[in-house]
């Protein structure tokens, strides 16, 4: 014989079945038959439908939700993790602003303090000071100056942890790069609500629960139709 079947399964888990004989080849010794063999064909069309277990729309479109929402997470995490990236990004950036304007205010309180040695140098050429009074003044030098090695090194390690964050090897880039002065001082007035809802629609982690959340639901949903008794 000769034939051909197919079978496609609905959302409600139900199985359809269509198959069809083409050629169904027969023989026999009967007298009565007039064709010895003879040929039959036949469609049979047969549909199965679970009640209870494996039953239901939910049940079997499951796995497709949880693969669509498996796919919202990944994206959320991939949008998490730029948003990260940002905001690191801009938090090395400003410390790095932060720590050159701490060494532009180093520089210029030791060009102040070569200024008051100058002066503690004349006065005491003058005997208006005593050599104690130069002493401090060029310890006070001294010390600024050790402390415009610290800001430098500050300002060292804030740019390497900024272009460390962007992936930017500054040993094979050579360029350089001028940043911005310190913003003004502003007063900003908080409203809590306006916050937490703003901070609610750009934190992906919530998101992320939320998406995991409906995850289990389904897998809760999967495992108790299992727990029904099998009915077709």
């Amino acid at each position: 014989s000769l034939g051909s079947s197919i079978d496609k399964k609905l959302p409600t888990g139900a199985t359809i079945g269509l198959s069809a004989d083409i050629l169904d080849r027969s023989k026999t010794n009967s007298s009565f038959r007039t064709l010895n063999p003879e040929f039959n064909s036949g469609l049979r069309l047969q549909i199965l439908q679970p009640l209870l277990k494996n039953a239901g729309f939910r049940y079997n479109l499951s796995g497709l939700r949880i693969a669509e929402l498996g796919i919202a997470s990944s994206n959320l995490e991939l949008r998490g993790q730029v948003l990260n990236l940002l905001r690191e990004t801009e938090i090395a950036y400003w410390s790095v602003v932060a720590a050159e304007a701490e060494r532009a205010i180093t520089e210029r309180s030791i060009e102040l303090s070569r200024h008051l040695v100058e002066e503690a140098e004349g006065r005491r050429e003058a005997n208006l000071v005593t050599p104690t009074d130069v002493l401090e003044a060029k310890s006070s030098l001294a010390q600024r100056e050790e402390l415009l090695l610290s800001t430098q090194a500050n300002v060292e390690t804030a740019r390497d942890l900024l272009f460390q964050t962007i992936g930017i090897l500054r040993e094979v880039d050579p360029m350089k790069y001028d940043f911005e002065t310190l913003p003004p001082r502003v007063h900003l007035e908080c409203d809590p609500s306006a916050s937490f809802e703003n901070a609610e629609k750009n934190a992906p982690v919530l998101e992320i629960a939320a998406t995991q959340t409906l995850t289990q639901q389904e897998n809760l949903a999967r495992q108790e139709n299992q727990l029904k008794p099998q009915l077709d």
